[in-house]
């Protein structure tokens, strides 16, 4: 509901605190925006209703991140309201919950105690040795889960709550205590904040930054922690200095863009940048505080490493694996100023520093700092704005920048600094490509009521090519690691029904169901259904399917096969959803305990694995046949990445691509990790094609379940814009819309989808035609969902 609503408070309330509200039958939280404001005449004081709590006695949100609110509600066209519902933190909402708890019965399964079944390790994989969950976190773990075992595929929730193993029970307590209220200052919590019992606090680990920040700061700063730099990074570093003072002097903040190839040492710059800027504001009333920005969960073990043992106690972390009583100390460190540096993913973007001076977004390239639902912000330009706002120096780290920041730095809107060279003048790992094997058999797994094609790997079963083989074996010999990135998770891409000529597609989604956990599960990655492969050959008896592709865990499979004594470990996000699953088997394979590790783009980027010396790359040209303007740009982006986790100590790297496009112009650029001479290439073609970053796009995406109404509002769509155009030639030379049309995968969740996209080279002019579509079409066809994405990445 995009609307302000009036309500009468205490004087002393401020502009950006947050209180708890009746609104109809419930109770909500709402932020205050505005103060003293006029009544229209026709309404008396008696009919406003009063205020029921004030939850904060200091503001929640700063005058900063109340501006920046209203830019993202603006920008992004998104009610103001779902803006301050996103820069929340998710422990102070007010909800009404439904839990998941586990019985007496379930406890002693869990514990291993019962025998049937193998239930207690279900209930261990779902529950993680916690008595209790929310049903919205049980759900979301059920879709991983059940994919670790054959049996636990015949059961859900609702069959573990009929056996008794757990309860299912809903509570109305409302958690609203603020975790941003000044020092001894705390609204009275309806719902607690920190561990309340001992179990509870047993669940969060003891890592150096949990501690109390009481130790020296300048022992921190002035001791051994900081590495010598390279010359060419120490020009670097006295070059953000001269520029973080002129910043400082002309008030304009001018970001940087740190293009520094793989291996280059930008993770010291940024540590040293860090130092200086604690060091100049030691004597300030404020402490000076850092927000590093990292895309992907993966990379918080080893970046958390690496800061904490340069700067203790005064670091603070946040990511998705935390509770959330982790999560918000951490917050509450950095908002009492404990904390000088926060280490998170895009949402940390909305933390409460006290003194906000330096951002950093490592790896400003990728896609996960774009929120796809709800506020489709970005967290890389919402970074540069809110250094605008709070007078902090941005630094945009990459071996392989956006072509937007590219752009920007190459037309002098960001400086750009660049690193060449690895440190200690190491080589780039040297690229080959290699011809992908043609399927040698149209009875490549034939399915049959019998699985036992999966359980042995025939030879002319194995897509992967001989030199790939004979490398890893000599790699392997000589005491080196591997890492083999996989384009895709699941056992294979889609089951194919050689009888309709086609693949098994998801009842509710208009793509194909994978297959998972060694081809015995199919699975969809849009709306999660899950069946067992079994029961589709029970109901489909006279039909034959043959298995096509294959995706990590094929491939897992595989090596195992292949290379018995080696321990070969996997990481896609089918299993990353256990907790500390990802820690655990990053550190095992650093620290040289695992050989080889299989994985998707997750494991691609950032990580600094001194022990690698072959990295294996299967298969990218499926993402250059995806119809979107950004798939040359992505795969470009995920060869060079995962080509620079090779060669990064003592030996040389080798990397293998194997492709069926050897001569592509793209790949070769990509086998040279020449980034400059695809980004120019790249940028000729999009000024032509006037996509990004030579004009702004916004995509209109329409839903609905009933066909019928989506047409008839598709028609309407195309009939206003045929009309605006026609009235508004001048206009319409700067702004383009499309007619609607089919994306291409139109139906997800059994919801039927049509899309538009506004192009416009002025930010203004697009704003006021999508202005005009809500006016138009806001309230046109009740049962038709509407979704504005500005500056959009996925076109699927």
């Amino acid at each position: 509901m995009n609307q302000i609503f009036t309500y009468k408070g205490p004087e002393l309330l401020g502009v950006g605190g947050r209180v708890l509200v009746p609104f109809g039958s419930r109770e909500l939280i709402g932020v205050i925006v505005q103060k003293d404001v006029a009544l229209p005449p026709n309404i008396s004081q008696e009919k406003i209703k009063n205020i029921k709590e004030v939850i904060d006695l200091v503001p929640f949100f700063t005058e900063e991140l109340m501006e920046l609110a209203h830019w993202l509600a603006q920008y992004y066209a998104h009610p103001l309201g779902e803006v301050f519902k996103t820069m929340m933190p998710a422990e102070s909402y007010v909800k009404k919950k439904e839990y998941g708890v586990l019985t007496e019965a379930g406890m002693l399964e869990l514990r291993g105690e019962g025998d049937e079944l193998g239930r207690g390790a279900l209930l261990k994989a779902l529950f993680n040795q916690r008595s209790k969950l929310s049903l919205a976190q049980l759900r979301k773990k059920w879709q991983h889960v059940t994919l670790l075992h054959e049996d636990w595929g015949r059961w859900d929730l609702k069959t573990l709550a009929k056996l008794r193993l757990m309860t299912i029970i809903k509570e109305s307590q409302t958690k609203t205590r603020s975790i941003m209220g000044a020092k001894g200052q705390h609204s009275a919590p309806s719902g607690h904040l920190y561990p309340e019992n001992e179990k509870e606090k047993e669940a969060l680990p003891e890592t150096d930054h949990n501690k109390d920040a009481s130790q020296d700061f300048e022992s921190v700063l002035l001791g051994e922690n900081l590495k010598i730099l390279t010359p060419r990074q120490r020009e670097i570093f006295t070059e953000i200095k001269r520029h973080w003072e002129q910043s400082l002097r002309d008030k304009i903040y001018k970001p940087i863009l740190l293009q520094g190839v793989t291996g280059s040492g930008k993770t010291e710059i940024y540590v040293h940048a860090m130092a200086h800027l604690f060091a100049s504001g030691a004597k300030l009333p404020t402490h000076p505080q850092t927000l590093l920005l990292l895309p992907e969960i993966a990379l918080t073990p080893q970046m958390t490493k690496i800061f904490t043992e340069r700067f203790g106690a005064y670091v603070a972390v946040v990511h998705s694996g935390l509770l959330d009583a982790e999560r918000a100390r951490e917050l509450e460190r950095i908002r009492s100023g404990a904390a000088r540096i926060l280490i998170g993913p895009r949402s940390a973007l909305f933390a409460p520093f006290q003194n906000l001076k330096l951002i950093i977004v490592d790896e400003e390239h990728d896609t996960s700092y774009k929120q796809t639902s709800g506020l489709t912000y970005h967290g890389r330009d919402f970074a540069i704005m809110r250094g605008q706002k709070e007078g902090a120096l941005v630094i945009l780290g990459s071996a392989t920048p956006s072509l937007e920041s590219y752009y920007n730095a190459k037309t002098g809107r960001y400086l750009w600094l660049k690193l060449l060279e690895r440190v200690h003048t190491r080589p780039l790992p040297h690229v080959i490509s290699l011809q992908s094997p043609l399927p040698k058999s149209t009875k490549e797994l034939l399915l049959s009521q019998n699985l036992g094609a999966f359980k042995k790997t025939e030879p002319w079963q194995i897509p992967l090519h001989p030199e790939i083989l004979t490398t890893m074996q000599k790699t392997l010999d000589a005491q080196q690691q591997i890492m083999v990135i996989v384009s895709r998770r699941g056992y294979a891409s889609y089951l194919y029904d050689v009888s309709e000529g086609s693949p098994v597609q998801c009842p509710n989604c208009s793509i194909s169901l994978t297959l998972h956990k060694n081809g015995e599960h199919l699975y969809c990655h849009y709306c999660g259904l899950r069946k067992h492969v079994k029961t589709l050959l029970q109901e489909k008896p006279e039909k034959s399917f043959l298995a096509i592709g294959y995706g990590s865990q094929k491939i897992e499979r595989i090596l195992k096969e292949l290379f018995p004594k080696t321990h070969i470990a996997r990481i896609d996000s089918d299993l990353t959803v256990q907790r500390h699953f990802l820690e655990k088997e990053l550190a095992a394979f650093r620290a040289g305990e695992t050989q080889m590790l299989v994985g998707t783009q997750l494991i691609a980027k950032g990580h600094d694995f001194p022990g690698v010396t072959l990295v294996v790359i299967l298969d990218v040209d499926q993402l250059l046949d995806l119809p979107d303007l950004r798939a040359g740009e992505r795969t470009f982006q995920l060869i060079v990445q995962a080509a620079g986790r090779a060669g990064r100590a003592e030996n040389e790297g080798l990397v293998l691509l194997q492709t069926l496009r050897g001569d592509h112009p793209l790949l070769r650029l990509a086998a040279k990790q020449d980034f400059d001479g695809f980004a120019d290439a790249e940028l000729r073609l999009r000024q032509a094609l006037d996509y990004p970053p030579f004009s702004r796009l916004i995509a209109i995406e329409l839903s609905s379940t009933n066909v019928e109404k989506l047409a008839k509002m598709s028609q309407a769509i195309n009939s206003w814009r045929s009309k605006i155009i026609r009235l508004y030639p001048d206009q319409f030379s700067k702004v383009k819309i499309t007619p609607v049309l089919m994306p291409p995968i139109d139906v997800i969740k059994k919801k039927h989808r049509r899309s538009l996209l506004i192009t416009t080279r002025s930010v203004s002019g697009g704003r006021k035609i999508l202005d005009a579509f809500l006016r138009a079409f806001k309230d046109h066809s009740p049962g038709v969902d509407i979704k504005i994405d500005v500056d959009p990445i996925d076109f699927m």
